[in-house]
């Protein structure tokens, strides 16, 4: 504010901010600089460790002197610690760091280390999310593909995080653009990759199924490029399934080829998955064969479960469970239901909870269990609306509708 407006002996917040900064020794203070050139006015311990080229317990004990002077906050998200710069301090180190005109490249070298190294992690990919994001974004414009790349494909290939917690506007964009370049770069296997995981996201997320074709269709060409079966029979296999769901007549074509493939080449991996989306296909053709769908996807989930395989195991006890349900074994459905809710669990996935939730919310429905069912419904509404899946929160909010049970309105 204006000199003259307050009382005298105060001054204003950029004079405090100088004073606070100035009294910082020459550790605190890069410290305090460098927390302006993240992406976002956060960092963890481990962040800011790679950042500073100094070891986690350093850094942790930097922050938290900057702490201790007021000019950050110490949170915790999924019991991982962070620093977040007050909005006032965040402005003030950014000016900071771009006037010194320090090396962004430092922290987007900093940011690509962390998302490879905790490819597997969720919660410690939480914390950092945006920061990894808005580097790789960065990276790209300065010319860096690589880092694009190597960011992109550990959050989407190498790790779970985009099929367990969804994408973003940003992150899809991104996708799409470490696929081009992928390709540019003569690295086929890279965007081979990328595609399958864009196909995901298109049917998994967003219910855009002539999207999925596309982006499976670009990969199946790509696996047969580079002459691996495995990746062949599962492409035809999503392939199939995305046409089955179009109504299409040419989906068991698909399936047919895949499975083929997957016998005469001996793989057990590749087996698994043709069967459980075959069982898939079985439970909601216009004529179900419940009893041959419960079948297939059994033996899905135990091969699955032997290779430890959790995506392909999860989603054929949701299959398995679903033929139970039909067939009227809805204590045995809710047993199988209850175990694809663990194992999802187990493996901190989003969308496989609320596929769960949403199952063990029919059963228990069936089972005339309302307030349970309630419940389930609940959760399962609540990380749909949270993962952007627009489609399955559609569908769930219809069903519980038309069963008379309460929706709640989404946050904003």
């Amino acid at each position: 504010m204006p000199a003259n407006f307050g009382e005298l002996g105060r001054t204003g917040i950029k004079a405090l901010l100088d004073a606070s900064v100035d009294a910082l020794d020459h550790e605190l203070h890069d410290s305090f600089v460098y927390m302006g050139g993240m992406f976002e006015p956060s960092a963890s311990p481990d962040l800011l460790a790679r950042v500073l080229n100094k070891n986690v317990s350093q850094a942790a004990e930097l922050l938290a002197q900057l702490e201790s002077r007021g000019l950050m906050n110490s949170r915790t998200s999924n019991d991982r610690l962070y620093y977040r710069l007050h909005d006032l301090a965040y402005s003030y180190a950014r000016t900071m760091f771009l006037n010194k005109d320090w090396s962004i490249a430092r922290v987007i070298n900093a940011c690509c280390d962390y998302a490879v190294d905790y490819a597997n992690d969720l919660n410690a990919l939480d914390v950092e999310q945006s920061n990894l994001l808005e580097a790789a974004e960065a990276a790209y414009q300065s010319g860096q593909e690589h880092v694009l790349l190597d960011v992109m494909r550990s959050l989407a290939v190498d790790g779970p995080y985009f099929s367990a917690r969804g994408h973003t506007n940003l992150s899809l964009r991104l996708m799409k653009t470490a696929i081009e370049v992928a390709r540019a770069e003569q690295q086929p296997e890279t965007a081979h990759y990328l595609l399958s995981r864009l196909g995901n996201t298109y049917v998994d997320f967003l219910g855009d199924l002539d999207s999925a074709y596309n982006a499976y269709q670009e990969a199946l060409e790509l696996a047969r490029v580079l002459r691996n079966p495995q990746r062949e029979a599962i492409l035809l296999t999503v392939i199939g399934k995305v046409r089955f769901l179009q109504n299409a007549p040419d989906a068991d074509d698909y399936y047919e080829e895949a499975e083929q493939i997957a016998r005469n080449s001996q793989d057990d991996f590749a087996l698994s998955f043709v069967l459980h989306h075959r069982g898939y296909q079985l439970l909601n053709k216009p004529d179900p064969d419940y009893e041959r769908g419960w079948k297939l996807s059994d033996e899905a989930a135990a091969i699955a479960a032997r290779l430890e395989l959790p995506d392909v195991h999860f989603h054929s006890l949701i299959n398995r469970g679903a033929a139970e349900f039909e067939l009227g074994r809805i204590n045995e459905a809710l047993k199988t239901h209850q175990e694809a809710h663990s194992l999802a669990d187990a493996q901190h996935n989003l969308p496989w909870l609320a596929y769960a939730l949403q199952s063990l919310g029919e059963d228990f429905d069936r089972l005339q269990n309302r307030e349970q069912a309630q419940q389930a419904f609940d959760r399962a509404l609540a990380i749909w609306r949270q993962t952007g899946g627009k489609a399955q929160a559609a569908k769930l909010i219809e069903f519980m509708h038309s069963h008379e049970y309460a929706v709640q309105p989404e946050q904003v």
